[in-house]
């Protein structure tokens, strides 16, 4: 019974070890910044927080929590003393500790087990800790290069840890993240280009783990959570033009547009005997998201003249991705509603084709600036919904289906026709009477 009694005191008489241990590294670590801050040397107060971190195995035997918390504690009191002193070494090197650690115990708990939710709040409490300094140093003219890296060392393990297998929810995280550095990269023109690059940076990079953390049941309805963030980029692109916001808008743009294009290349939507479980609810949604994406983005485009300036690249790639989206609405919409409907689906994809070719081609009359770029894009879209319906829907359309393609296409681009020739005849009229 005595050493019964014996055991079950050891493990919280050991606890109470590491407590004193705590308290003893933290008295010494605050004697010896306060006497840096005193005698102002930046060498004194580095040595002090390498000191500390490398005496760690002092307060946990172990890579454990305990040693990463009291990591954590040598970081916000570094960062308390670049409120007082500008030391950009100390910026970086009490920061390099904790992220080190806390990534590494992160990588040893993610060999086949899910995270703990103690190590992902500790990981976004050390990215708040170093975005908060950050920003704060950087808005006092301090070392902008130091202090970037700063806030980048510290945001490393919550990055480090979105990547990793955890709980289905653990896309709250990035999530937070995400929602935490984002709103601060407005402040930009006071914390500095490296300190609002780095900010960015990890608010992108969080957002598209919090895109991609869940999966759904349909593989193409995964990239719509990512295309959604790229539309709503594009839309803020819109209203208040930014470089940071296209470059952000064109990566999550492109990362979505490679997602689907892996599970739906456009050879399956001409295929008769399609894969039901790609065309279905998650293409019609996809589609409509990359549509209104090119959409977007061309409108940008001539709002910032960078369509003026290269129109047949920025055209070239909106038709492209314009005429995809189109026919994967067309095609999926009516096999998600009745399950069957391949011929149905082109026969709308075609008119879908010559619709907006007839729409573009007809736009250049209203906008002259863009009259080039949208003759150029408009006859394209034509030339390929003729070749469509000659060298594909000729074939593979049912009787029916083939000869209302031929009829309703016939009917649309002589309309067209029609209203660009008397358009032309009166642009010309008008420049007689001028001369």
């Amino acid at each position: 019974q005595a050493e019964d009694g014996i055991r079950d005191r050891s493990p919280s008489r050991g606890l109470g070890d590491v407590y004193k241990r705590q308290v003893l590294a933290g008295i010494v670590t605050v004697g010896g910044m306060w006497l840096a801050l005193r005698w102002t040397s930046q060498a004194l107060a580095v040595i002090v927080v390498v000191a500390a971190a490398l005496t760690g195995s002092m307060v946990s035997a172990l890579l454990d929590l305990q040693l990463v918390g009291f990591l954590v504690l040598l970081q916000a009191g570094g960062a308390a003393t670049d409120r007082l002193r500008r030391w950009s070494v100390l910026t970086v090197v009490r920061t390099v500790p904790v992220a080190c650690a806390l990534v590494t115990l992160a990588l040893i708990e993610a060999d086949g087990v899910p995270l703990r939710w103690s190590v992902l709040v500790i990981a976004v409490l050390v990215a708040v800790i170093g975005l908060t300094a950050g920003v704060l140093a950087a808005r006092t003219g301090a070392h902008p290069v130091a202090t970037a890296a700063s806030v980048g060392l510290a945001a490393l393990p919550v990055l480090v840890t979105g990547f990793l297998d955890g709980p289905a929810h653990a896309g709250v995280v990035p999530l937070a993240v995400a929602a935490a550095f984002w709103p601060v990269s407005y402040w930009r023109r006071a914390a500095g280009a490296p300190v609002d690059a780095v900010i960015t940076t990890v608010g992108a990079i969080s957002l598209l783990q919090a895109a991609i953390a869940v999966p759904t049941d349909d593989v193409v309805l995964d990239a719509a959570p990512v295309l959604m963030i790229a539309v709503v980029g594009a839309a803020i692109c819109l209203r208040a033009a930014s470089r940071v916001m296209l470059l952000v808008t064109a990566g999550f743009a492109v990362i979505g547009l490679g997602q689907v294009l892996s599970v739906l290349p456009p050879s399956e939507l001409a295929d008769r005997n399609y894969d039901r479980s790609v065309l279905g609810v998650g293409a019609v949604v996809a589609g409509v998201l990359l549509l209104a994406l090119a959409c977007l983005l061309v409108a940008t485009a001539a709002r910032t003249r960078a369509l003026q300036l290269a129109p047949a690249p920025v055209a070239g790639l909106a038709v492209l991705v314009g005429l995809y989206a189109l026919t994967m609405i067309c095609v999926a919409a009516p096999i998600a509603v009745w399950g069957r409907g391949f011929h149905v689906g082109h026969f709308l994809a075609t008119t879908a084709w010559v619709v907006a070719g007839s729409a573009i081609l007809l736009l250049g009359l209203s906008r002259p600036a863009v009259v080039q770029a949208s003759m150029a894009s408009g006859l394209t879209v034509l030339a390929a919904a003729t070749a469509k319906l000659v060298f594909f829907d000729l074939s593979a359309l049912s009787g029916f289906t083939r000869a209302a393609t031929f009829m309703v296409a016939g009917v649309v681009l002589l309309g067209a026709g029609t209203r660009y020739a008397r358009a032309v005849a009166e642009v010309l009229e008008l420049s007689l009477i001028h001369i």
